[in-house]
């Protein structure tokens, strides 16, 4: 979970970067798209990815649990 709170703002920068990018490359003398980002934008997309998270947590956890410790321990490679 801390891995996810330090890359989601990282992942805002580079989403940002790619935005401008690609309207930038289709922008041409016929026509403009503008480029407009909202807050609630921002906040939308780490909740989804909070979310997403969490739920891989919960079913890794699960798994995890299900596991015998003892006979997990005693094969060998």
């Amino acid at each position: 979970m801390l891995l996810t709170l330090v890359a989601i703002p990282v992942g805002w920068v580079i989403g940002y970067g790619f935005g401008w990018l690609l309207i930038q490359a289709f922008s041409s003398d016929l026509y403009r798209v503008p480029f407009v980002i909202e807050r609630a934008t921002y906040a939308k997309a780490a909740l989804v990815v909070l979310l997403a998270t969490a739920a891989s947590a919960l079913i890794v956890r699960r798994r995890v649990d299900g596991l015998d410790l003892v006979a997990v321990l005693k094969t060998r490679d």
